[in-house]
């Protein structure tokens, strides 16, 4: 399902909601969990963060937000906290997702972001590897769709010892490279992290 949010700029932006996950979910007293990912784009590469709890997948820098606070906080508070980056853009929200993580229902914000520069130091408590990861590598790579014992969804890409367990779909990623283009993003023109 499509839904349409208002950016800061004026500018209107569709957003996709995937109901088929949210169908297998109880509807009657649903409260998940909300938590918050940035796609952080420089140039064609995308950054991932490789987990040291369960699942061990790659995933962008986010986490859950915390009572009280509001999502784009949360974003900054994460990306601080797990890779010490400072300067990078929020362009805007571009992937809401319902799903499960640790058998429990969750609610995925994505949001896209541009880098800008900085030093990535990773939280080792949570994180114990970085990489940029080319959009035209994923594209190429064959894909496996998996469900992680919690109830994740994983996609590997590759073969052999060229395997990437990721949280995000070639769809979502692409997505939300277009928001990227399709804002025209200039470093000057957005709040910083």
């Amino acid at each position: 399902m499509w839904i349409t949010a208002q950016l800061s700029t004026g500018r209107r932006l569709q957003l996709w909601l995937n109901s088929k996950k949210m169908g297998k979910m109880r509807t009657d007293l649903w409260k998940p969990t909300v938590a918050v990912s940035a796609l952080i784009w420089r140039g064609d590469e995308i950054l991932i963060l490789h987990r040291v709890q369960p699942p061990l997948i790659w995933v962008p820098p986010g986490g859950r937000v915390e009572a009280g606070e509001q999502p784009d906080a949360a974003l900054l508070r994460e990306v601080q906290e797990e890779t010490s980056l400072q300067n990078a853009q929020i362009v805007a929200p571009c992937i809401i997702e319902a799903g499960m993580h640790d058998g429990h229902d969750i609610l995925f914000l994505d949001y896209v972001c541009h880098y800008v520069d900085g030093a990535i130091a990773l939280d080792p408590t949570e994180h114990d590897a970085w990489q940029w990861v080319s959009l035209k590598w994923l594209e190429a790579a064959p894909v496996v769709l998996d469900v992680a014992p919690g109830g994740e969804t994983v996609y590997t890409y590759g073969q052999g010892s060229s395997q990437i367990a990721l949280s995000h779909s070639l769809d979502q990623l692409r997505f939300s490279r277009r928001i990227l283009d399709c804002l025209n993003v200039k470093a000057a023109h957005s709040p910083m992290l």
